[in-house]
């Protein structure tokens, strides 16, 4: 005889957020696991990490300014909420759902845009790697003007997973320097 213990449950009791995905996974509950569990803060930097958060979900594309009731963070005007619960109530309304991470360890919450920042060293232009950065599947969206050697970049299929989930083949092309991906974070006034 086997016991069976709702995920619901073994959330309720661990603290342990790494614990939290493994029990959302083994009971098939995990509504992003097209996303990874934890993503590097920046590729110079692969010690500090962005880490999913269970129990939290962000809805992008919202009108901005529009209400949003019961969130627990507001970005870019309302454009972007964040909620605490189950994402599945929210199935419909937005046109993108996306986990929400945190910088470990017990840093702000962050919502990841589905932008990549590209920076390459100086004596190459990202417009001249535009070829490779494609065969990865990314496409870009914005070479500044003021760092013609960077660019931000998107997935090509626009999917924030996949942009997230990259990241390591865009470090690996000749050349890069950094790659990181652009999440947003509340912004907190000075005392």
């Amino acid at each position: 005889m086997s016991l069976r213990v709702p995920v619901e449950y073994i959330l309720q009791l661990s603290g342990d957020p790494l614990f939290r995905i493994y029990a959302m996974l083994v009971a098939g509950d995990d509504c992003f696991a097209d996303y990874p569990c934890q993503v590097y803060a920046d590729s110079t930097h692969p010690a500090s990490v962005y880490r999913r958060v269970v129990g939290y979900y962000a809805v992008h594309h919202r009108p901005v300014g529009a209400p949003a009731p019961g969130a627990v963070m507001v970005l870019n005007d309302g454009a972007i909420a964040v909620f605490c619960g189950d994402p599945d109530d929210a199935v419909g309304t937005a046109q993108t759902l996306t986990p929400v991470y945190r910088l470990e360890p017990a840093g702000p919450l962050a919502v990841p845009t589905g932008l990549v920042w590209i920076r390459f060293a100086e004596t190459i232009m990202a417009e001249t790697r535009g070829v490779a950065i494609t065969a990865l599947g990314y496409q870009v969206v914005e070479v500044p003007t003021y760092a013609p050697f960077a660019a931000w970049l998107r997935a090509a299929s626009g999917n924030v997973a996949e942009a997230l989930t990259g990241l390591a083949r865009l470090a690996a092309l000749p050349g890069v320097e950094n790659v990181a991906p652009q999440m947003l974070m509340e912004r907190k006034g000075r005392a």
